[in-house]
């Protein structure tokens, strides 16, 4: 499987278009949070972390090499190795991945709340 970094944005927003609104049950957990952004110029912490669930969720998904190539077209790169075996540490990927995908989403939302 080859992902990129827009698919996987993507595939996030995709979730969060299928997730309850949480101030209004009548829109979308995307739909709110463009709002949000179009209302305060933010996104509320409780968003943030419903964003943060569906990341998780989608890395859980995927599979170690993937998260290593996606990892690799990020900015947040750090080539993390232990000495003797040269292993790559994931949880330091993932944990980059992850703030990497919530920057990426965020973005997204603010450019489109932004054009509305």
């Amino acid at each position: 499987m080859s992902i990129t970094l827009d698919d996987a944005v993507q595939a996030i927003v995709v979730e969060l278009q299928k997730m309850p609104g949480t101030t209004d049950k009548n829109e979308t957990l995307w739909q709110d949070i463009l709002r949000e952004i179009q209302d305060s110029n933010a996104i509320h912490e409780h968003n943030i972390t419903q964003i943060e669930e569906a990341i998780e969720t989608f890395l859980r998904d995927i599979a170690s090499e993937d998260k290593v190539a996606l990892w690799k077209m990020t900015d947040a790169e750090r080539a993390v190795y232990l000495k003797n075996t040269r292993m790559l540490l994931f949880d330091i990927v993932e944990e980059d991945l992850e703030a990497e995908l919530l920057d990426e989403v965020s973005d997204l939302a603010y450019c489109i709340a932004d054009n509305r």
